[in-house]
C-alpha cells in the first residue's frame, strides 16, 4: 500500500512540474499561506489519503475523498481554501515544490521502512 503512496507522490510532483513548466511566475504569497513545514505534513497525509482512495470503487471516490480530505484539513487545523491557495502557490516555484516533494518522499519512505 505505501509503495502505491510513494508512486502517487512521484506522479503527483510530475504533474506539478509539467504543470509550472519549469519557470517560477510572479505571484502573490497568499493571506493563509501555509508554511513549508505544514505543508509537507498535509501532503503526506493527501498522499497517503488519495492512495487509500484508489482501493475505492470509482463511484465511491469523490465522496470518500471530500471525507478524507475534510478529515486532514481539521487533523491539521488548516482551512480547505488555504490549502488550496497555498499549493497554488507553491505549484507556481518549481524550485520550492521540487524540494518540497523530495521530503515528502522520504516521510512516505520512512513510514514504508516502519511498517516492515
Amino acid at each position: 500500500m505505501i509503495t502505491k503512496i510513494i508512486k502517487i507522490s512521484v506522479i503527483c510532483f510530475f504533474l506539478y512540474a509539467i504543470q509550472s513548466c519549469g519557470k517560477e511566475r510572479e505571484m502573490t504569497r497568499p493571506e493563509k499561506m501555509i508554511d513549508k513545514e505544514k505543508m509537507i505534513e498535509l501532503l503526506v497525509d493527501v498522499n497517503m489519503a488519495e492512495a487509500s482512495i484508489q482501493t475505492f470503487k470509482i463511484s465511491q471516490r469523490d465522496s470518500i475523498a471530500k471525507l478524507l480530505y475534510g478529515h486532514i484539513f481539521r487533523i491539521h487545523e488548516v482551512e480547505e481554501f488555504a490549502f488550496y491557495e497555498s499549493m497554488e502557490w507553491y505549484v507556481g516555484n518549481p524550485k520550492i515544490i521540487k524540494e518540497m516533494y523530495k521530503e515528502v518522499q522520504e516521510k512516505l519512505k520512512a513510514k514504508e521502512q516502519a511498517k516492515k
